[in-house]
């Protein structure tokens, strides 16, 4: 979310300060604003995310998006970063730089020395199903969508069927169904 918002914010800055005509630029403006507000919104919609991590998401995408344009337009320099004195000499820098990456490199190795990899593993499924039943009709108590990490409804369950095309064509028929129309 927030690498979107920042591209597409970018763009749509870019083609409000370009020199196409209006209705363009209007248009332009409205599809990327759409599509920064669809991203976030699917992202609601599929319960991915929480709304406070889209509304943080955006907020910390305005940051980065208002200071790349601040220093995209901003054209003359900034003397107090210009001629800010250092208090140290480049070969103190240079050293305390290496110090620095020597020492995050050792924290890293052990850390990931100490570091133990958890299997998460499919939960157990509450029932055993009847397989008799199964070849017959679809249980009354099989969930029909399936869950988020916190148990929100999302998408129907999809079912993967074993078998020869033949084998399930005809469990099909003798069930009561039959092929949809093709489109």
């Amino acid at each position: 979310m927030l690498s979107g918002t920042v591209v597409y914010g970018l763009l749509a800055a870019l083609m409000l300060g370009s020199q196409v005509r209006r209705g363009v630029r209007a248009l332009g403006m409205t599809l990327l604003l759409l599509v920064i507000v669809g991203i976030g919104l699917s992202r609601l919609y599929l319960g991915v995310h929480w709304p406070s991590d889209l509304l943080g998401s955006l907020a910390l995408a305005l940051m980065v998006l208002a200071s790349l344009l601040f220093f995209l337009h901003y054209d003359r320099p900034i003397r107090w970063i210009d001629t800010f004195p250092l208090p140290y000499g480049a070969r103190a820098l240079r050293i305390t730089g290496s110090a620095v990456l020597l020492i995050t490199l050792g924290a890293a190795a052990v850390l990931a020395s100490q570091t133990k990899l958890i299997p998460i593993r499919p939960p157990s499924t509450a029932h055993s199903i009847n397989l008799q039943a199964l070849r017959v009709s679809l249980p009354p108590d099989l969930p029909r969508w399936s869950e988020d990490l916190i148990g929100g409804r999302m998408e129907p369950i999809s079912l993967v069927f074993a078998g020869s095309e033949e084998d399930l064509v005809g469990a099909f028929t003798r069930a009561g169904w039959m092929r949809a129309d093709l489109p």
